[in-house]
């Protein structure tokens, strides 16, 4: 009863209170009522500042999962499988996300263990025993194996298969310990072959035994993959006339790494580069594959960050001389180095963006030593490089003058002579069929060539016969005959136009990189032709042939350096990678001892000379470093870029991107 009573009693003070407020309120004025309004929001509107910063002054945010991204690229995925995997960016790509790999790539460009839990290198390099780590599983739940790794080599190996992971796997085999520990065997000791390792993604056994290598191309697991990375296969999507448009991966949860928080990611197709710009431009996709575009700076302040990944890649001009004898002499060559000039190039084409480089080892990026040898901008020491090798400029145009050395009378020759000089006088006088007309060339002195002689003389009679009373030819080669013939006979200089061209990918920025090395060129007089050819045609008949006279192109080194594919003499020659034609005895001795060497003191020392030695014979210009750069929308957070050593590596810390968040007490 009493506490009815005291509720009651407080029921009746609030009421009456109102009461009051009410009377108060309706005494007010107008004005009184505004401003006792906008006294009561700004009190309640503090409030909300207050409690809010009191709020996040005692909590903190973390990552939460959730969310989903899109990321835009120009056509769609071929092959997800890392059996089949290509250049192409989207392959490489999803493909990376898809599936694990024994070895991976830290952030900071260390190797540590993916799938597998240790790796023990024995024999001096030539053995690698790999144990995989426990209750590993493939998307669809079964086991991941030594069996699995096993057949993923051999089907690589095996050129029914067409991978073209085949060449680095070349020369080593593989055998099985136990369910979970296996043996790769190398004939010699290789040092990059950690990185074969963080490059191998095995593929499930019991998906891919049963599909025969006819069939291998055709299968729908190339599309709806079966991995043990990341991220799994969710689905497609098809427009109505039958084009993939999206494909969808989601996270896995039974991932054995750190666990992605972005849930879901898109991948988006475009058919041109032009429509995917605009999808970036218009907020239609979070994230671009590498595109360039020019007013970079603008995309990058109002919706995106632009990320930057910096990769031991180069772009050089390289020089055949197979194809074109004029750049068989090395004063062309460095003529070529000394008039490009790469710091306009970086600076008007990519806007500042790109890296100079002057080393096929790129010291910078490694942290080697840089080159003795260096061919700076300086495009009048190369026109006198060029003078001095017998080139000079006429009408505009650099021209070769080709001094051919004349043969010279020095006996008396008449009917009877034979020999190599009866043979050249023949060849001289049948050049004016008004002196031998018969034009008969025999080594043999005989009448018709007395009858030519007697011709000569009398035609150039005033220098000939005059001086010394005779009034007709004698048809003997006589001391003034033999003068006269000496200079009718000599071989006039050949004079030969310069001309070169460059092959490049049809390409916007390959064509004003080419454009702008065709006008330096020109500065010197070379008369220069560019030629163009898709990404298909440039490598199956342009590169493979050798089927060029200079070309644009970029080659990549991985995390240990490995040149030997692209400067050997040995790999000259389709499938081989030396693009240049170059051979050097000195350089292949120390090619084949880098990639053995597994002391990285020595190794580096040996590529530090390596470099001296390409650099003095010139057979490319190294001209820049492009960074791999990609747009991510502003919303994601915890994006940054940083050294890869291939494109597909710019997704490697995309497990710890995130949209959502969530907030807890500080601890």
């Amino acid at each position: 009863m009493t506490d009815k009573s005291e509720k009651s009693g407080i029921l009746s003070s609030f009421l009456a209170f109102l009461t009051k407020v009410k009377r108060i309120l309706g005494s007010l004025t107008k004005k009184q009522k505004t401003t006792l309004s906008v006294l009561l929001l700004f009190t309640i509107f503090s409030g909300i500042i207050f409690f809010n910063e009191l709020y996040l002054s005692v909590t903190e945010s973390y990552p939460a999962r959730g969310g989903q991204i899109s990321i835009g690229y120009v056509g769609g995925p071929s092959f997800i499988n890392p059996v089949l995997a290509s250049s192409k960016e989207i392959d490489k790509d999803l493909t990376n996300l898809i599936f694990a790999s024994l070895l991976k790539y830290e952030k900071d460009g260390s190797i540590k263990g993916d799938l597998a839990e240790k790796v023990e290198v024995k024999e001096g390099g030539k053995l690698y025993e790999v144990k995989l780590k426990k209750n590993l599983k493939w998307h669809d739940g079964e086991p991941i194996t030594a069996d699995d790794v096993i057949f993923t080599v051999k089907l690589i190996q095996n050129i029914e298969y067409k991978s073209p992971l085949i060449t680095s796997l070349t020369g080593v085999s593989v055998e099985k310990k136990d369910e979970l520990t296996f043996i790769f065997k190398l004939q010699m000791p290789y040092a990059p072959f950690l990185e074969r390792l963080a490059d191998l993604k095995p593929i499930p056994k019991h998906i891919w035994d049963n599909i025969s290598p006819q069939d291998f191309l055709l299968a729908k697991f190339n599309l709806e993959a079966i991995g043990s990375g990341p991220y799994e296969f969710k689905e497609i999507h098809i427009d109505n006339i039958g084009k993939l448009r999206s494909l969808d991966i989601v996270a896995n949860n039974d991932y054995h790494g750190k666990k992605p928080f972005i849930s879901k990611i898109s991948f988006v197709f475009f058919d041109s580069e032009e429509n995917l710009k605009k999808a970036l431009k218009s907020k239609q996709i979070d994230v671009s594959q590498n595109i360039f575009i020019e007013n970079a700076k603008e995309i990058e302040s109002k919706n995106y960050k632009l990320l930057s990944f910096y990769m031991p890649r180069y772009f050089a001009l390289f020089l055949n001389p197979q194809k074109n004898d004029v750049l068989e002499q090395k004063e062309v060559r460095e003529a070529i180095a000394k008039v490009i000039n790469i710091d306009k190039i970086i600076n008007d084409i990519f806007k500042g963006r790109a890296i100079k480089i002057t080393s096929p080892i790129i010291p910078e990026f490694y942290g080697f030593k840089g080159p003795e040898i260096k061919y700076e901008y300086n495009p009048d020491e190369a026109r006198q490089i060029l003078e001095k090798a017998g080139f000079k400029v006429v009408d505009g145009k650099l021209v070769k003058v080709i001094e051919k050395k004349s043969f010279e009378f020095t006996r008396k020759l008449q009917v009877g002579s034979e020999g190599e000089d009866v043979k050249f006088l023949q060849q001289c006088l049948a050049k004016d069929p008004s002196i031998y007309p018969e034009g008969e060339v025999t080594g043999y002195f005989g009448q018709k060539t007395k009858e030519a002689v007697t011709r000569f003389q009398e035609k150039f009679f005033d220098e000939v016969l005059k001086p010394y009373g005779y009034t007709k030819g004698t048809g003997s080669t006589g001391a003034a005959t033999i003068k006269k013939l000496n200079e009718f006979c000599k071989e006039e200089p050949k004079i030969k136009e310069v001309k070169l061209s460059i092959s490049i990918v049809d390409d916007d920025i390959f064509s004003k990189v080419a454009g702008q090395i065709a006008n330096d060129l020109s500065n010197l007089g070379f008369q220069v032709e560019i030629k163009k050819y898709t990404q298909s045609e440039i490598y199956n008949n342009v590169i493979k042939g050798r089927d060029y006279e200079m070309l644009l192109y970029g080659q990549s080194l991985s995390k240990i350096p490995d040149p030997y594919p692209f400067w050997h003499s040995t790999q000259i020659y389709d499938p081989g990678l030396n693009i240049a034609n170059y051979k050097n005895k000195k350089a292949d001795e120390l090619l084949e001892k880098i990639r053995t060497e597994v002391d990285e003191a020595k190794r580096q020392e040996m590529l530090e000379n390596l470099q001296n030695i390409i650099l003095e014979d010139i057979p490319a210009v190294f001209l820049y470093s492009l960074p791999l750069e990609i747009y991510v929308n502003k919303n994601i957070k915890n994006t940054s870029g940083f050294n890869i050593f291939d494109s597909k590596q710019k997704f490697n810390d995309i497990a710890n991107w995130y949209i959502k968040e969530k907030r807890s007490l500080k601890k």
